[in-house]
Order: structure tokens, then C-alpha cells, then sequence
């Protein structure tokens, strides 16, 4: 007989971003999607990895240089992607990588880079994150990296709160709210936060081309190594390229603007589809 579903109470979906500083091109947001039942067994397997590391302040992907760290990262990373993403379903980790070059971009967030990050946090977490908790029915907690806000901003989060229920209610069709709360949280409280930092660091790192060597610029080897490790524990050839689409404990995703063409579409490879061996 198959096991029945989890009855699961909440959900916490920590959140963090890069690139979005500044006139980067490729905007990046990502978060660590965690049931609240599993939340504190995430803890303790960071925790249990920073006890064997040495690492007792702030891990983050800035932070992350020489070989020493290099070598505690990949363990990191391995933790987080064999451990707890695929072996044990405890998290999962999403991204999805913009193009503020497009025009589309500049009319949707009224060329004002604070008007557009909380507009793309909101349809992000909306089509990526709501399905959970409806598919549970519970709630959903949404925490961000604490950021410097603007001094005329108000409460951001907030508003953001109220935009992602009224926006769960209208285009996924329920009757009620799904999000508890969604505040601010300094990534010095929250180890998950941090873990999310490290990944998302190293997408934002490919996709601005930093892994790669120009006037101006030396990469940081260790950094590209650990972006190469995480890249391929993802499975894709860089951190710029979309996962398996049916993958979600691990998914890298693209916004697609109309004047970019044709949506681009998953090529599935060889690894993707296996075909079975003959024998005589």
C-alpha cells in the first residue's frame, strides 16, 4: 500500500537575491522552500555541518575564498543538494534569472529598480511557491534577506503580503489567504538564509559572466570552482542554464519577455532519458 501524503501545518519559502544591485543585467531571486514540520532537522544538518567545519559566523557566497573554505563549501553544498534536496526531500531550492535589457522590463517596473523588485518577488512566488501550501492547505511564510530601503518606501512587505494573497485568491482560483505573513530578516538570524546565499551567489556569478577572465576583472578561482561544483550537482552545464522542468527540489528557471522570441524550451539530453541497455 503507498504511503499517504504528509499532513503538512506551514510552510517557510526563505528568500534572497543577486545581481539586483546596481546596473547588472541578469537579476537573480531564488529562495529555500521549507516545510515548517522540517524546518528545525534543515537547522540542525547546517548546524551539524558548521560544528565539523570550524565555522561559527556568517557563511555567505562574499565570504567564500581560499581553499580551505572551498573544500568546507563543497560539503556544504553537498548537504544541501544530496542530503536534504534529493535524498530526503527535506527542502527544495528555486531560481529565476532575469534580462533587464529588455524593454518589457523597463515598462513593467516603471523604470524604478525598487518598483521592479518587489513587482517580479510577487509573480515569482506567486507561480513558483503558492501551489504548496494550496496543495496542503496551510499557510506559507515568506522571509527576505534584510536589504536598505529607500526612506520614502513605507512597508514593502506589507503591501507585498497583500498583493500575493489577493493574487493567489484571483488567479489560482481559491477562497482564501495562503500567506501568513512576509517580513524582513537579517541573514545573520537564519542559517537557511545563508545557504540560500551561497547558491544564489554562485547563479548570480555565472549569469554575469564574473566566472570568466576580462579587462579589468581576474575571477577568483575558488569561486569558480565552487560555481562549477554547484553546477554540476544541479546537473546542467552552468548556472545559466535551465534544470529538468519535472525537477522541482532543484529548478533554475528564465523570465521570458515577448520581445525575446520564441520561448526557449528544455533540450532533454541523453542523461535526461537513458535508454536501457541490450543484452544478448
Amino acid at each position: 500500500m503507498a504511503n499517504a501524503p504528509r499532513q503538512l501545518s506551514g510552510y517557510r519559502v526563505y528568500c534572497d537575491e543577486s545581481n539586483t544591485d546596481g546596473n547588472k543585467r541578469h537579476p537573480v531571486y531564488g529562495a529555500i522552500l521549507v516545510a515548517l514540520e522540517d524546518v528545525e532537522e534543515v537547522q540542525r544538518a547546517i548546524k551539524s555541518w558548521r560544528d565539523e567545519a570550524g565555522i561559527h559566523g556568517e557563511f555567505k557566497w562574499h565570504i567564500m575564498d581560499g581553499g580551505r573554505l572551498l573544500a568546507k563549501y563543497k560539503l556544504l553544498v553537498d548537504l544541501l543538494v544530496d542530503d536534504l534536496a534529493r535524498h530526503r526531500r527535506l527542502l527544495q531550492f528555486k531560481a529565476i534569472i532575469m534580462d533587464k535589457s529588455a524593454a518589457e522590463y523597463r515598462a513593467y517596473s516603471k523604470s524604478n529598480d525598487e518598483i521592479g523588485f518587489y513587482k517580479f518577488y510577487y509573480h515569482w512566488l506567486l507561480h513558483y511557491f503558492a501551489r504548496f501550501p494550496i496543495a496542503h492547505k496551510c499557510q506559507m511564510r515568506v522571509i527576505i534577506d534584510e536589504r536598505s530601503l529607500p526612506k520614502d518606501s513605507g512597508d514593502p512587505y506589507k503591501k507585498l503580503y497583500y498583493a500575493l494573497n489577493n493574487g493567489i485568491r484571483k488567479e489560482l482560483n481559491v477562497n482564501r489567504d495562503f500567506v501568513s505573513k512576509v517580513h524582513p530578516l537579517g541573514s545573520k538570524e537564519s542559517d537557511i538564509l545563508q545557504a540560500a546565499d551561497v547558491l544564489m551567489g554562485a547563479i548570480g556569478y555565472h549569469s554575469q559572466s564574473n566566472h570568466l577572465p576580462r579587462e579589468g576583472h581576474t575571477p577568483s578561482k575558488y569561486k569558480v570552482e565552487l560555481a562549477r561544483y554547484i553546477a554540476m550537482k544541479f546537473r546542467v552545464r552552468d548556472l545559466t542554464k535551465l534544470t529538468h522542468p519535472r525537477k522541482e527540489e532543484i529548478k533554475i528557471v528564465r523570465w521570458h519577455w515577448p520581445s525575446q522570441g520564441p520561448k526557449p524550451r528544455y533540450r532533454r539530453r541523453a542523461a535526461d532519458n537513458p535508454r536501457p541497455i541490450n543484452r544478448r
